[in-house]
């Protein structure tokens, strides 16, 4: 895929367009559990699926909302270890008018469930675990196989951008937390999900969350999710 740079956003409480397109704002699971699903992944939250039926490039133009990726629990959502969430209102606030969220949480949708027990990055660098913290069992495999395979449903969602939870071992794109081998914690991480994701998408707008604290910077990813999109449909 082409386009620029990397940005990210988030939601209030909204309507469907009058041409049927989820605009963000809608709750997420009403806007999932309204759109028909071609694809075979399965969101453990509704009864319908996480895709959209009808590529952008074939709806519309810029007059269609970008639609943005986003962790899921960002958007209030209770998918976090400890059964609650990390809703962010301020992005909320700025971005929720301006795009269509695509919730994704790595961990609940690789089957790890909600409550569950907390992950931590373990090992080198370069090739870190995820394990869990207490009884260490190993999810460095099952989420190596479910990010390929997510990443490949969301190109044909179109995205423009993507907005992660900042520092999730699962999510954070820098920052993590990683005990290394000496069992030493360093902040040299990435977390598994948004180390797949960038490597399938190298120029696509991304920002963690906490990084769209103040107007400036949420206008600039709006403006880079834009220009990438339009990049990508001029190819």
């Amino acid at each position: 895929m082409a386009g620029p740079e990397r940005g990210c956003l988030p939601l209030p409480i909204g309507a469907p367009s009058d041409n049927g397109q989820w605009r963000a704002g809608r709750s997420s699971t009403a806007a999932l559990e309204a759109a028909p699903a071609p694809s075979h992944y399965h969101n453990p939250f509704t009864s319908r699926r996480l895709t959209h039926p009808t590529p952008l490039r074939h709806v519309g133009d810029m007059a269609i909302l970008p639609r943005i990726g986003i962790s899921q629990c960002l958007l209030g959502e209770n998918v976090r270890h400890d059964g609650g969430h990390k809703r962010d209102d301020f992005l909320l606030e700025a971005l929720g008018s301006h795009v269509e969220w695509v919730p994704v949480c790595p961990e609940v949708e690789v089957g790890m469930g909600t409550p569950r027990e907390a992950i931590r990055l373990v090992g080198a660098s370069r090739a870190p675990r995820l394990v869990t913290i207490t009884s260490g069992i190993d999810h460095t495999e099952a989420m190596a196989q479910f990010s390929q395979r997510r990443v490949r449903e969301l190109e044909a969602l179109e995205l423009s951008g993507y907005v992660f939870k900042a520092r999730s071992p699962s999510c954070g794109t820098t920052g993590v937390a990683l005990f290394n081998q000496q069992g030493t914690e360093t902040q040299d991480g990435v977390g598994l999900f948004a180390q797949a994701f960038m490597a399938h998408f190298p120029l696509i707008p991304i920002e963690d969350e906490d990084h769209l604290h103040d107007p400036q910077a949420v206008q600039s990813f709006l403006e880079r999710a834009l220009a990438y999109r339009q990049s990508r449909n001029n190819i």
